[in-house]
């Protein structure tokens, strides 16, 4: 998917998703506070019991509605090249890339003599010392 800035669409779809949830539950529980009078109890109560079953109804279409969100973040992030799912840029198993141990240059493989200096690190490896 596009991104805006630096958050995808569908953050920013999540991020409105529950902004609008949570404003509907302020509306929600500051039409409850007065929907009735200061005197009659019997009103506030039936008040109290219905906003607390709408708020209820409320959170479960809000967590359905984020959940389906959050599988179509998650299914729509961003991937590399390569579809196996490495990270952009890695190499094939097998090749270490590091750095020459005699000058620093960098090698492409490690195990491999340097082209700069032509160390070669297979040169004093001792099977028995595992020192390689």
């Amino acid at each position: 998917m596009r991104s805006i800035g630096r958050w995808r669409v569908s953050t920013w779809l999540m991020v409105l998703w529950s902004g609008f949830w949570a404003f509907q539950v302020a509306a929600l529980i500051g039409g409850a506070a007065t929907a009735c009078g200061k005197t009659d109890t019997g009103c506030q109560a039936w008040s109290e019991l219905f906003a607390f079953v709408i708020l209820m109804f409320v959170f479960l279409v809000w967590l359905v509605g984020l959940v389906v969100l959050s599988l179509v973040w998650a299914v729509t992030r961003r991937r590399g090249r390569d579809s196996l799912g490495k990270r952009p840029g890695a190499q094939a198993e097998g090749t270490p890339r590091g750095n020459c141990g005699a000058c620093g240059a960098p090698v492409a493989d490690v195990r491999e003599a340097c082209p700069r200096c032509g160390h070669s690190p297979q040169e004093g490896y001792d099977p028995w010392l595992s020192n390689g």
